[in-house]
């Protein structure tokens, strides 16, 4: 066998070998607990001066202060429904 030869074979088994260790740690990703505004508006698929009226209006529940507003998880679960 020539040195090339070998050295791709290597290769080969190289990358194998990393395909299978990135499988290995690959896990779905969980969605964050929070949401800033207009992450909230892009998931539920309306404007972010929406949201903004709704969390004014207590519509949706925010958290933090009024320059800083998350929308939690739960939140966007209950009004998808």
């Amino acid at each position: 066998m020539t040195p090339e030869l070998r050295v791709l074979r290597a290769l080969d088994e190289l990358r194998d070998a990393m395909a299978a260790v990135l499988a290995a740690r690959a896990e779905p990703a969980e969605p964050p607990a929070t949401y800033n505004l207009s992450d909230a508006a892009e998931r539920l698929g309306v404007s972010r001066s929406t949201v903004t009226r709704w969390a004014d209006s207590g519509t949706v529940r925010t958290i933090g202060t009024r320059k800083a507003r998350r929308v939690p998880r739960s939140e966007l679960e209950r009004l998808a429904r």
